[in-house]
């Protein structure tokens, strides 16, 4: 009888120390009055979209994030909110969308939440704008970027319901933020002073030499940190484009193949190769460079994949189809109208401002070729919800060709088949509806007037 109440006790105490599963997400929640629209969108720490949250008719939401940790920004469209999660916190969001003072945080994240808006509104007191501390000569722009660290710092240390490890992370972050701003500044301050020659003296490059560029745990944390990162790469691809004639794209796989650290380094890789693959000069040595130096197997499929569908993009390959777009002049259009003319392709958007630099450029090349067998065809992304904005900006400027409006903006199939990442894109295409470039020099160029003289137009 003994040993049978042994072994019982055993399975009890057993059963009273069994570890309890690890949860691997955290709980988004909340209540929005007066918001007129229906969704919220929620991007991860690199600006990466995550995913919408739909809100009942009473404005409130609830959304789980699998694999939570991680830093979160939400928007409304016109509010934004940023929050620091881990796995197993809950953070409850509430305001009047009409009044944004209203704003409170509630649950395990609220700290971090409420000191990012703490943040957020000392930065927006202290006024420094872009423009205005570029513009600096450097002793003064060291001097602000120091006022303005030291009212972080200042704030993180007040905060005393943070709890000690995010501290400790936010305060790397303050530095971060600092030095991404020195990083910048021999850019930005020929920009915006219209001197493309100057060069920022030894002080200012002398801070960023003890730049650790393998520390995962920033990555993951600090946004600072990661554009730190992306500018360094991007002035040392500069660099190899100069002396070693590479194409950009590829000079900036070169450039962040050199990260000490195979995490940083595979996710750096495989951002850009999603984004660039598309538009290389030559994306087949891109792509083996890419293979080359990546170790993620996962990632390597996916982009094996982007490689194997920008193949059926080539030169005489049938080009992807579009289906009763609206047409600004009336009724709808399919590029299966636009057969037996060669055919120039704008994508773009009303809030690009890098496309409408292009339109004055489109419209001379237009007038230049209008008696030529060529249709020009401007295909705009915007959301439906600034369709009248199209409409107005083509009435305003006075737009020609054939102004179109995709049926689902980014999303939309046409879009997606020719792998669009940004825009202004430019495509050409021959009276067959076959590819001529998928990637076509755009109106501003020179090249696209030397391309268009070797067609039998």
């Amino acid at each position: 009888m003994k040993k049978t109440l042994f072994v019982l006790g055993l399975a009890v105490l057993t059963l009273g120390c069994k570890q309890e599963s690890k949860v691997d997400y955290a709980i988004l929640e909340g209540n929005i009055s007066n918001f007129k629209g229906k969704e919220l969108a929620i991007n991860d720490l690199s600006g990466a979209f995550r995913g919408k949250i739909t809100l009942k008719e009473d404005g409130s939401f609830i959304d789980t994030l699998k694999s939570a940790s991680g830093t979160y920004m939400l928007s409304d469209g016109k509010n934004k909110m940023q929050f620091y999660l881990e796995e197993g916190d809950r953070l409850k969001v509430n305001y009047d969308a009409a009044n944004s003072a209203t704003l409170t945080f509630d649950g395990s994240a609220a700290a971090t939440a409420t000191y990012y808006e703490a943040k957020k509104k000392k930065s927006q007191d202290l006024e420094v704008g872009a423009q205005n501390i570029y513009t600096l000569d450097e002793e003064a722009f060291l001097a602000t970027l120091n006022e303005v660290k030291k009212a972080h710092q200042d704030l993180l240390t007040a905060s005393t319901s943070l709890s000690a490890s995010f501290k400790n992370l936010e305060e790397a972050n303050i530095n971060f933020e600092y030095l991404n701003q020195v990083n910048n500044y021999e850019l930005y301050h020929g920009y915006y002073t219209n001197n493309r020659e100057f060069k920022a003296s030894e002080k200012i490059h002398a801070l960023l030499k003890e730049v650790n560029m393998g520390d995962p745990e920033a990555y993951r944390f600090s946004t600072a940190y990661k554009s730190l990162l992306t500018g360094t790469y991007n002035q040392k691809a500069a660099e190899l484009v100069e002396k070693d004639s590479l194409p950009q794209p590829l000079a900036l796989l070169k450039a962040i193949s050199e990260n000490p650290n195979d995490g940083i380094k595979n996710n750096l890789l495989f951002e850009n190769a999603k984004v660039y693959l598309s538009y290389s000069e030559e994306p087949k040595t891109y792509f083996e460079f890419y293979m080359a130096n990546a170790t993620d197997e996962e990632q390597k499929a996916e982009i094996r994949k982007d490689y194997e569908k920008l193949m059926t993009l080539s030169e005489g390959n049938p080009s992807p189809e579009f289906t009763d777009y609206e047409n600004y002049a009336g009724g709808t259009t399919s590029l299966e109208n636009l057969k037996g003319k060669y055919v120039y392709i704008d994508v773009w958007a009303t809030w690009c401002g890098p496309c409408k630099r292009e339109i004055p450029f489109l419209k001379t090349l237009e007038a230049d070729y209008h008696n030529r067998n060529i249709e020009f065809v401007s295909i705009s992304i915007d959301s439906r919800e600034d369709h009248d904005k199209w409409q107005k900006m083509v009435a305003d400027l006075e737009l020609g060709g054939v102004q179109l409006f995709a049926d689902n903006d980014w999303e939309s199939q046409f879009i997606q088949d020719y792998m669009i990442k940004g825009i202004p894109r430019f495509i050409l295409l021959d009276p067959q509806g076959n590819i001529v470039n998928s990637n076509a020099p755009r109106p501003s160029s020179d090249e696209i007037r030397n391309v268009f003289e070797t067609l039998e137009m």
